[in-house]
């Protein structure tokens, strides 16, 4: 929605963000400000799709998971794009602050069950 300052709400000052674009990581929150109003600028008529979601809290850390479905306006041509993110989430004070953000890009074309392999059972040796 572009509210920076609930964006900063739960985000870490010192923020990690690995991006699906073969790029390096950005590291803290004026680094990821910058690259989001970047891109933010770049993009209307958003609409970005989570499901599968898992959510894990041990203590003071949490991590999330899920995969998302993108589609809107990029650079004035329709764009879409499905991926996964993975979210670590550690809690200052008594709030949860993202310190951690890895979201990979699936590419088009690759089937659902591409990634899903099953697991084969050991074949005990005869004697």
């Amino acid at each position: 929605i572009g509210d920076i300052e609930k964006l900063h709400k739960n985000i870490a000052d010192d923020v990690i963000m690995v991006n699906g674009m073969w790029a390096p990581p950005v590291v803290g929150w004026t680094n990821y400000l910058a690259s989001y109003q970047f891109q933010r600028a770049r993009t209307q008529q958003l609409r970005l799709d989570r499901t599968n979601t898992l959510i894990r809290v041990n203590g003071n850390t949490a991590s999330a998971c899920y995969q998302w479905d993108f589609s809107g306006v990029v650079d004035g041509k329709q764009s879409g794009a499905r991926g996964q993110t993975t979210l670590l989430l550690e809690k200052h004070a008594d709030k949860w602050m993202i310190v951690l953000n890895h979201t990979s890009i699936v590419e088009n074309g690759v089937p659902v069950t591409a990634g899903i392999q099953t697991q084969q059972q050991p074949v005990a040796a005869k004697p």
